[in-house]
């Protein structure tokens, strides 16, 4: 079959026709859209939609010339990210038209600016699914997605271009800021929260699961920088439980991590299916059922370190390894909102990895996006946790020592920037430096014409310089070697000495 893609350039009956193609009852079937589009509907999209993304125009799929498909990309949410939609004439269906048609999309996506390309189908789609992946995408499990007040299964599916190392993990942490009214106004709140997360760059988005009767002793009273009894803020700030699962389906939906810490036994294991990984908080380094549970679970773990001593950090570790438990990053953290940079103790971050053989991060709650984060990464911390908020001026108790959504992205990037620097732990001589590694460093280069037969004499036809365009000759060491030797052929003026030049004495 002679499969091929144009991009569009639509005619009233090429319009008409991929009307009726996305209008046929089969098609809407597997749609998210089951509804018959109206003609003045589908133009308004076509425009809209269809067209979403000036740089890669929609396609028509040919089959020998004849027009049979009809391919199209959205923008999703991040400039290096698409999600890419099809559909055929329901009469070729069956040909394996689609997923050769989307394997010749990828290629002519190669030389554009996304570097991962999403897409959905619906879950009684077994055709379109298998077409997806015969195109090399990845299946990343079932999502939900709620449309025109319907709630959809669908196959999430992912076309990385190429696969980028997992470098340092960042954690946006999302805390209790989420809260800011109604429960649907958490909810908006929330889901506005993970996908700022997800444009920033963070690997993950976490929350905290908790209430005041699991934590503090019923008197507790308050601490001094927040002014109010602790366990009014426990309760007035707690996660809702409903709203777990649609914090976790949405950050599933975009394609980023959904994490969340448990400060109850009975939480954890409300938190456990949503999660692939635990975060265990400062203050509960000591709590014997959740370092329990978090081995039981046989996930890894990222466990807090603020207000501990070394003696604490190891009992910790030894009681997790021995519940069963593999897999653990130490953050380090001073627990102290918002924490002076005379506090910060980077440095615990070189002493732990040293004395404990661990992967360590660094749980920030200094004030700033940037210094510390990328110093930690420079320390060598391989996880970055930090709050963030959508506005330091909302009300609550985390909300003054969170960055903001575009100081959030600032500090990740700056973090993708540390990772970049610090580069290689050989020292050599890097590709970057070839060129002037050539031109510039010092050789043995000839002070004027060598014929064959003369002598080489230091300060009369060879000296110690720096060649340019000239070739690099033998490393000044053999100076002494060289003095007196023979030319065994003629040498041009600033050629470098070569060994095969020289009979040596």
């Amino acid at each position: 079959m002679d499969i091929s893609l144009i991009n569009f350039n639509p005619t009233p009956t090429l319009l008409k026709q991929i009307f009726n193609w996305r209008n046929d009852p089969q098609t809407r079937h597997f749609s998210i859209r089951q509804h018959p589009l109206l003609w003045d509907v589908f133009c308004r999209d076509f425009e809209k939609k269809f067209h979403s993304i000036q740089e890669q125009p929609p396609q028509l799929i040919l089959l020998e010339g004849e027009p049979v498909g009809f391919l199209y990309y959205e923008s999703w949410y991040k400039p290096s990210v698409c999600q890419l939609s099809i559909f055929l004439d329901p009469c070729k269906k069956g040909l394996k038209i689609g997923s050769t048609a989307l394997k010749i999309a990828l290629q002519s996506l190669s030389t554009s600016l996304f570097d991962e390309v999403v897409a959905f189908v619906r879950i009684e789609n077994k055709s379109a699914q298998k077409a997806f992946q015969n195109a090399q995408f990845e299946d990343l499990g079932f999502v939900e997605l709620e449309r025109e007040g319907n709630v959809f299964n669908l196959l999430k599916l992912r076309y990385l271009k190429n696969r980028p190392p997992q470098g340092v993990f960042v954690i946006a942490e999302a805390g209790s800021n989420f809260h800011v009214g109604t429960y649907e106004e958490d909810l908006q709140m929330g889901k506005r929260m993970i996908l700022e997360a997800y444009k920033a760059g963070a690997q993950a988005v976490k929350f905290q699961l908790y209430d005041s009767s699991h934590v503090y002793v019923p008197n507790a009273g308050s601490a001094g920088y927040l002014g109010q009894d602790i366990n009014e803020i426990f309760n007035e700030y707690a996660l809702h439980l409903d709203l777990l699962h649609p914090f976790a389906s949405y950050a599933k939906l975009l394609g980023i991590e959904f994490m969340c810490s448990a400060f109850s036994e009975a939480y954890f294991q409300k938190i456990d299916p949503l999660v692939s990984r635990h975060k265990i908080a400062s203050y509960e380094l000591r709590h014997v059922k959740l370092l329990e549970l978090a081995a039981l679970s046989q996930k890894p773990l990222f466990l807090s370190t603020g207000s501990s001593t070394e003696e604490d950090i190891a009992w910790a570790l030894n009681y997790f390894k021995e519940a069963g438990g593999h897999k653990i990053t130490l953050l380090h953290c001073t627990a102290q909102y918002p924490a002076e940079s005379l506090g910060l103790n980077l440095n615990c971050i070189s002493s732990l990895q040293k004395r404990f053989k661990v992967p360590i991060g660094y749980s920030d709650h200094s004030p700033h996006p940037v210094h510390a984060p990328t110093i930690a990464v420079a320390l060598g911390a391989q996880v970055i946790e930090k709050h963030f908020t959508m506005s330091r001026l909302l009300k609550g108790p985390d909300h003054t020592f969170a960055i903001e959504c575009n100081e959030l992205g600032e500090m990740i990037l700056a973090i993708r920037e540390a990772e970049k620097m610090l580069g290689l732990a050989k020292k050599e001589i890097f590709p970057q430096e070839e060129e002037l590694a050539l031109f510039a460093r010092r050789g043995l280069q000839a002070l004027k014409p060598i014929l064959k037969g003369d002598f080489f004499k230091e300060g009369v036809n060879v000296g110690i310089l720096r060649p340019g365009n000239q070739t690099l000759g033998l490393h000044p060491k053999y100076l002494e070697k060289l003095e007196g030797s023979l030319a065994l052929n003629n040498i041009k003026l600033g050629a470098g000495i070569e060994s095969c030049d020289v009979l040596w004495n």
